[in-house]
């Protein structure tokens, strides 16, 4: 019983980290389209564009919270 719980728990542990991983991605990814839209060089449908980029990339950052789970446990 011990090591299906540490399995279990290390498996929690690998979706956990990959979530992370992929969340982390997304705000460095966030964080370059800020920075482009305030350098004021890029004209205001570049910087719409720039904006849907950012809000798509936010809902798939609460996606992944949203639906990282293992055995049934939301994580």
């Amino acid at each position: 019983v011990a090591l299906r719980n540490a399995n279990d728990a290390v498996g929690a542990l690998r979706i956990m980290g990959d979530a992370y991983g992929s969340q982390a991605q997304l705000v460095t990814r966030m964080s370059e389209l800020a920075e482009q839209s305030a350098n004021g060089t890029l004209s205001t449908v570049q910087r719409e564009a720039l904006d849907r980029e950012y809000r798509a990339l936010v809902a798939e950052y609460g996606r992944i919270g949203d639906t990282a789970s293992y055995n049934g446990l939301q994580l």
